[in-house]
């Protein structure tokens, strides 16, 4: 009776672990997916030039980088933290990489706001960048448990630079953050 018992016990203890380890592993992916929809953005933008089926390009591209984003902070919330140094490693890496994706991103719709304007369709960008600067505050919000004491305030910062280049280009359009 006992040994089944440690062994429901040590099953158990294993299985929370690989959970906890799958998840943020999953949270790591849905960063690269980020990563990548921000890459195949930028080229959507810069293609665009008013016409009805390249506005909706634009906004389905966006809401394809928000989507990711929630999906990610909701990954944070089913892992346990602190996550391990490594793990901390391999989060700063994937925001660092994101980072000047993010940024190339909001270059292309400030670029770009001639074309938005002329189209009359700059409301409706500032309204989806409003929202995916939403979406990031809470990535990083939830984020930020995960990351032991020592590494928060480097996780802060990083999540920081990240906002900061959206909330560039909501003040680009006038829009106060």
């Amino acid at each position: 009776m006992v040994a089944i018992k440690n062994l429901l016990l040590l099953v158990s203890t294993v299985t929370a672990a690989a959970i906890s380890k799958r998840e943020i592993y999953a949270y790591f992916n849905d960063l690269d997916s980020i990563n990548t929809k921000c890459v195949d953005f930028v080229p959507i933008v810069y293609g665009y030039y008013g016409t009805l089926a390249q506005t909706i390009a634009v906004k389905n591209a966006q809401d394809a980088i928000n989507a990711g984003v929630l999906q990610a902070a909701t990954e944070t919330t089913k892992t346990t933290g602190p996550i391990t140094d490594e793990q901390t490693n391999t989060l700063f890496t994937k925001l660092d990489t994101l980072h000047p994706n993010v940024v190339a991103v909001m270059k292309s719709i400030q670029d770009k706001k001639p074309e938005f304007d002329k189209a009359g369709t700059s409301t409706a960008v500032v309204v989806l960048i409003t929202t995916v600067f939403e979406s990031f505050h809470v990535l990083q919000a939830n984020t930020l448990p995960l990351v032991s004491e020592k590494y928060k305030t480097a996780a802060q910062a990083k999540g920081d630079v990240i906002n900061e280049a959206i909330a560039d280009t909501l003040r680009f359009y006038g829009k106060g953050v």
